[in-house]
Formats: C-alpha cells, sequence, structure tokens
C-alpha cells in the first residue's frame, strides 16, 4: 500500500532520515545545549587562543586516534565558539573517506573539497555559508578513489593560503591519525593539531601511537579534548564543582605542548617539611601560576624509615583532597598531580610496593633522591635494577645537590650513564654564582626536568618562572619546549583513557 506516492519502506527511509538528522542537530551547539558543555568548549577557545597567537590566519587540525571519538562535532562546535567572536572562520571536512560535516548540518555534500583538488570546482562554488554567522564549510565532497594522493598535492597548500586570506581561524577535520595518513600530510600547512580522546572509547596504546606520529612529522599538539568523561555526582573534574547535569559531559583538558611543569614540589599541607598550611599551599599553587607554572606534581618526602607505603598513600592523599577542597571554585591556579620524592634506601631495588610511589600511581616514573653521602657500587647497581629488572623510568632529584659530595669520584658521571631522567632546582639556575653550571648541563643534555622544589613562602619558595626565562634568554625556546615536552609525557603516562 502506498502513502501520497511512497511506499512503506520508503516512508520509514524517510522518517529514519529526519530523525538521524534531528540527533545531528543536537550534537552542535545551540540555546539548549547545557551550561557546563557550553563551558568546555569556551575554555577549549581561549586556550587555542593563547596557544596560537601569531598574526593572521591560524589554521587547526582536529584529529583522534580512532574513529567514532566525537571529532567532527568538536571541530564544528569550537569552530561555532570562535565565530561567535566575530572571528571569520571557516571548516573543511578533509576526511575524504567517512565525512561527517555535510551530515551535520544536513546539507549535501556533493561538492567540496575533493572537487577542488581535482580542479572541477572553485572555492567560491563549492562554499557553504552554515546558519551561525560568520561561519563557512567545505565538505568533503566527492569521495575519491585516491584521498591520500589529493592531500599529497601542490592543491593543497595553495588551496588553503588562498583561503588563509579570507578568514581568520581555518579547522580541518581530519580523519583518525592511526587509522590512515591523511592528518599527518595536513600537517605541513597547519599551526597545530587537536586531538580528541573519548573515554569509553580510546585505548591507551592507540593514543600514545597517534602522539607518536604526530610528533614524528613536528606536528606542534596544541592540546586533547576529552569526550564523553564520566562524572560522578559528587564532583566534576579534579575540583569536585557540584554541577548538577547529567554524567556524561565534554569535558576540556589542556595539555599542550606549552604548558609548563613542574616537577618537583612540596605544596601539599602538613605532610613533610614543606608547606606548614593550607593557606600557605595556597599561595605556593598562586605564585607558581603567576610565574606561567600551568601543573605541579606534589611529590612530599617518602622515607622508609619512617613509614609504610600504606600510610604515606592515605596521608597524601588526605592532604590532596584538604587542599582541592579549599581552593575550590578558585581560579587561576595550577593543576595538581600527585607522586612522592622517594629516599634511597638499600634494597630498594625489590621493595613490593614502590610502584605505588610513582607519579599519579602509573607503575613508570619514580622520583628518586639520592643519598647525602659518598655513592659506592652498590648503590649505582641497585638505581640500574630499578631502571632494568623493575622497568621503572627513574627521576634523579635535584642533581646538583649531590655533586660535592661525589668530588674525586667519577659517581655522577657513571650515574648519568645509565639513562636516567635528571631534574634539577629551578634555584640553581637562577643563582649568581651556579647559573653557568646549570645551563651548561642543561645545554650538553646531562638534565632533561626542572623542578621548584618548593617548600615554603621565603627561603624555598616558587622559582621556576625565573628559571625558564633564563632558558630560554640563554639557551632559546627549543630547550624550555624539550623540558616540558618530557614533563607533559611523565603526566601524560598516568591518564586512564
Amino acid at each position: 500500500m502506498k502513502l501520497f506516492g511512497l511506499n512503506k519502506k520508503t516512508t520509514d527511509t524517510v522518517v529514519e532520515t529526519k530523525k538521524t538528522a534531528e540527533e545531528n542537530r543536537l550534537r552542535l551547539l545551540n540555546d539548549d545545549t547545557r551550561f557546563d558543555i557550553r563551558e568546555s568548549y569556551k575554555e577549549l577557545r581561549t586556550n587555542i587562543m593563547f596557544s596560537l597567537a601569531k598574526k593572521g590566519c591560524k589554521v587547526i587540525a582536529v584529529t583522534s586516534s580512532i574513529a567514532s571519538e566525537g571529532k567532527s562535532t568538536t571541530c564544528f562546535n569550537t569552530a561555532i565558539t570562535f565565530a561567535e567572536t566575530g572571528a571569520k572562520v571557516l571548516v573543511i571536512d578533509c576526511d575524504m573517506r567517512r565525512p561527517n560535516v555535510a551530515k551535520l548540518l544536513n546539507v549535501k555534500g556533493d561538492k567540496g573539497l575533493s572537487n577542488i583538488l581535482v580542479g572541477e570546482s572553485t572555492v567560491d562554488q563549492v562554499l557553504i555559508h552554515s546558519e551561525y554567522s560568520g561561519l563557512d564549510v567545505i565538505t568533503a565532497g566527492n569521495i575519491p578513489p585516491n584521498p591520500t594522493e589529493l592531500l599529497t598535492s601542490d592543491n593543497v597548500s595553495a588551496t588553503i593560503e588562498a583561503l588563509k586570506e579570507k578568514y581568520d581561524y581555518i579547522f580541518l577535520d581530519t580523519p583518525p591519525v592511526t587509522i590512515v595518513t591523511d592528518a599527518i600530510l595536513l600537517s605541513k600547512v597547519c599551526d597545530g593539531f587537536i586531538v580528541v580522546v573519548r573515554q569509553t572509547r580510546a585505548e591507551k596504546k592507540m593514543l600514545t601511537d597517534a602522539v607518536s606520529k604526530l610528533r614524528f612529522v613536528d606536528a606542534k599538539i596544541i592540546g586533547f579534548v576529552f569526550n564523553g568523561v564520566v562524572v560522578s555526582k559528587s564532583g566534576y573534574g579534579y575540583y569536585k564543582k557540584n554541577y548538577k547535569y547529567s554524567k556524561y559531559s565534554t569535558y576540556y583538558w589542556y595539555f599542550g605542548d606549552d604548558i609548563v611543569i613542574d616537577v618537583h614540589c612540596h605544596v601539599l599541607p602538613k605532610i613533610d617539611d614543606g608547606s606548614k598550611s593550607v593557606e600557605m599551599s595556597i599561595e605556593m599553587m598562586k605564585q607558581s601560576y603567576a610565574q606561567g607554572i600551568d601543573t605541579m606534581i606534589a611529590t612530599p618526602h617518602f622515607y622508609i624509615s619512617h613509614t609504610d607505603v600504606e600510610h604515606f598513600a592515605k596521608r597524601r592523599q588526605n592532604a590532596y583532597d584538604t587542599l582541592m577542597e579549599a581552593i575550590d571554585g578558585m581560579t587561576d591556579m595550577p593543576k595538581l598531580n600527585l607522586g612522592a620524592e622517594v629516599l634511597f634506601f638499600n634494597g630498594i631495588s625489590v621493595f613490593d610496593d614502590l610502584e605505588k610511589l610513582t607519579v599519579n600511581n602509573n607503575g613508570e616514573y619514580l622520583l628518586l633522591e639520592m643519598p647525602f653521602s659518598k655513592w659506592n657500587d652498590k648503590i649505582l647497581r641497585e638505581v640500574e635494577s630499578l631502571m632494568y629488572d623493575r622497568k621503572l623510568k627513574v627521576i634523579i632529584a635535584h642533581i646538583e645537590r649531590f655533586i660535592d659530595f661525589q668530588k674525586g669520584t667519577n659517581y655522577i658521571n657513571e650515574l648519568l650513564s645509565l639513562g636516567p631522567l635528571v631534574q634539577m632546582n629551578g634555584e640553581y639556575i637562577n643563582g649568581f654564582f651556579t647559573k653557568s653550571k646549570a645551563l651548561n648541563m642543561i645545554r650538553e643534555g646531562k638534565v632533561q626536568l626542572l623542578g621548584s622544589d618548593c617548600h615554603n613562602l621565603d627561603k624555598r619558595c616558587p622559582n621556576l618562572g625565573k628559571a625558564f626565562s633564563t632558558i630560554e634568554k640563554k639557551l632559546g625556546q627549543d630547550f624550555v619546549d624539550k623540558i616540558n615536552k618530557i614533563g607533559y609525557d611523565i603526566i601524560y603516562s598516568g591518564l586512564s583513557v
């Protein structure tokens, strides 16, 4: 039986198409979008703007490690927030294998990027003016048999360069990095990449592979968007803000190349010889943030002669929770991760609970404080065993403090030859008599990480702002970037995605 000239099967298809179109529309930002989601995109916009502060048009690629992580929706919603500022924005669907932008907007996508690249159409012929003021779109166009070949052509660079004359921001929706090479090929025309990660879908191995591939071609990773994050009723993210929304949300957590990390500090209140109060902890964090520090790793002292791991971990967590509750609602504060500064002890290489003292309890990175005495072969063999038998990535804390103790020996060089990561305190770089020695060690690759080792607000206060400034001035920005990339890797290894 036909209904208005359509058979039942056709009618079902039309209904399904309308339903799908409506669902796609609801994924885009609109007046009914939840407050927390809109704010997340605005935060993302702010971080992108500060990360790409160059003049002229900025080209931003949005990708993911695997399919179905929400990159197309994230790409378009981010573009919407930029258009809301009055900027002229363009979205190009560069996924010529599984295009999504046309579906999101419920428009025809038969003419687009592929048609431009093969010379069948001009930009003006395929350009779509969206319903969002200031936001234009170029769909993927006809699906070609050779997307990779098209993206390697000179036409790509020529097209993007021409479009940059007309827009303030261009967003490229690219295929997943680990599936095809298309996104990597576009790195030559991009100022940076946003990587979308869906909590319930992404795998750490695939995400690590994606990051490695982007870094292999020196692509700038602006940051990560964590999508579909499960938020407990008692809190939202680290700061436990009681947003009364459903438990699934789009959540932005910035970990890009431009963050500055303090990998060694004593800001947790009343747990060691560091901060004496919550108020002191807050002021130490504020001072750090004012110096440009985005992320800190709280590393209270662990002495095997004073406590056991279980008791230490409980006290550390209590101190962390107390501090987080106190800074709830505060802005301009660095993110805080957990670790420990573990003083070397005999038998450490076979100590069962050592992994529980690693950064973010990730079982990988361990901040190790060497003995303040003459070392011996046995000590070095224990460190070697930690690295090669226990497979821990050892970070030697404040290497400069042990130099005088080891005068007349070759133990410092022997330790470095084992290949640990080496951290230096900011005060050594800031010191008038020690600055040149510190810079030489960094220049020679003997030091890979910086920490403030701040304990208070007077003699051992936050100091990394000046230290990083000195490195940038004397050695160049590349050294600053390398230090913070390693710090980022340490924190990233603890994320469960």
